[in-house]
């Protein structure tokens, strides 16, 4: 068996077999012509075997990008609204922290602790609101494995 290369340009297809001396100058040379490797590596007894072989990888990458409903939508869209809720928690706690402190400065300017006391509330919302972010993208993470656990379980039943 030898190994292929297969370069692709505009539904034209070559294969370049890698074990000869001048593989490297004559992949070169169909790049520069506008060809682009496709298949880096392929076993296969001749050129035409290797374009075959080629041709199957294709359609098989081509199966694997087949749209995709999620079963659990419902979690999606909590997931996004308990994302959109946090993001403004933490616009609201910022505004808050900004707030306490311009207030607390206008009436006790060399006191830090009533400054840093009344910037607390603001940066527990903004807290609560990160946590909350953070909580979204949880959800989705655990949706997006459970949707990809299912499409990895079809393509082994073969469906």
């Amino acid at each position: 068996m030898s190994c292929f290369a297969i370069l692709e340009k505009s539904d034209i297809q070559i294969a370049v077999k890698l074990n000869k001396v001048d593989a490297e100058s004559e992949l070169e040379a169909l790049r520069l012509e506008g060809y682009k490797v496709i298949v880096e590596q392929v076993d296969a007894k001749d050129s035409s075997d290797a374009l075959l072989k080629a041709k199957q990888l294709k359609q098989t990458k081509a199966t694997a990008k087949v749209d995709f409903q999620s079963k659990y939508k419902t979690g999606l869209v909590v997931g996004k609204i308990i994302g959109v809720i946090g993001w403004l928690m933490v616009i609201v706690g910022l505004e808050n922290m900004l707030a306490g402190s311009v207030q607390s400065m206008d009436q006790y300017i060399w006191s830090y602790g009533i400054m840093f006391s009344a910037m607390l509330p603001g940066f527990g919302i903004f807290l609560s609101g990160l946590f909350s972010v953070a909580a979204s993208q949880v959800i989705k993470a655990t949706v997006d494995n459970a949707d990809n656990t299912h499409r990895i379980y079809l393509h082994l039943k073969g469906e």
